[in-house]
């Protein structure tokens, strides 16, 4: 288990609420959002299955900021991402409300100098600068894994076990029992984690009438480039990830 992380009279939720204000955050968080961020804050890892759009990125943005105003000292969480065009996106997002991060040569002098908040790196990038990663771990103070349903893929392990001293923010919206328990062994995840859970809002009869139409109004060219294709729970996380990774691109 992580050690404590803030004393009993800290009252985060109203952190949570000043950083929100500092940074233009400018919407209520979601329980289950405000539940991760109050489990992080106490030291303890948590596995959070949310649904795609549910607002996962704002746990892993706001949670080195809260504790930056808990410590008063620069806090950043190192997030591991597969998909490398929702990396981009959430760059320009955390940029716009002027919150640094990045994962290049430029990133590495700008976290040593304490200007970085949010590192956000695939698997390869991740491990890339491993050596660089681990000169910084007095500044990480979480280590978050987006998209984690595909972790069996990513060779991963020395970062798990490296910063295995502080909290682990596991965070997917496809996730089995076999799939929660094989993440769960597999990062070694303590006792303790925290399950925060949130069932997707979607009509998927409305989703499957969608999807019939697209196909019959695309004909035989919906299988030229792939242009169409849906995937649910029990699609395996391979194809999982093959898809998003590739309707992901520009011209999907």
């Amino acid at each position: 288990m992580a050690t404590q992380t803030v004393g009993p009279d800290v009252d985060v939720g109203s952190i949570i609420e000043e950083v929100q204000e500092k940074h233009g955050f400018d919407f209520e968080l979601k329980k289950e959002q405000k539940e991760i961020l109050v489990h992080l804050s106490n030291g303890q890892s948590v596995f959070g299955q949310v649904p795609t759009g549910f607002g996962k990125s704002m746990t892993y943005t706001l949670f080195p900021l809260v504790m930056e105003k808990i410590k008063g000292s620069r806090q950043t969480g190192l997030v591991i991402s597969p998909l490398r065009s929702l990396i981009k996106d959430q760059h320009k997002s955390l940029m716009k409300h002027q919150i640094m991060k990045d994962m290049d040569s430029h990133s590495i002098a700008a976290i040593n100098s304490g200007e970085v908040s949010v590192i956000l790196a695939s698997p390869e990038a991740a491990m890339l600068w491993f050596d660089k990663l681990v000169g910084l771990c007095d500044q990480i103070c979480l280590l978050c894994f987006d998209e984690a349903h595909c972790v069996s893929q990513w060779k991963v392990t020395g970062i798990i076990s490296h910063f295995c001293n502080i909290p682990t923010l596991v965070l997917t919206a496809t996730a089995t029992e076999k799939v929660y328990h094989d993440i769960h062994n597999m990062m070694a995840l303590p006792e303790d984690t925290k399950l925060v859970a949130c069932l997707p809002d979607r009509n998927i009869r409305a989703v499957e009438k969608i999807y019939i139409w697209f196909m019959v109004e695309l004909g035989e060219n919906a299988f030229v480039g792939r242009l169409i294709k849906m995937y649910h729970s029990r699609r395996d996380s391979t194809s999982t990830c093959r898809i998003l990774e590739n309707f992901q691109q520009p011209n999907s």
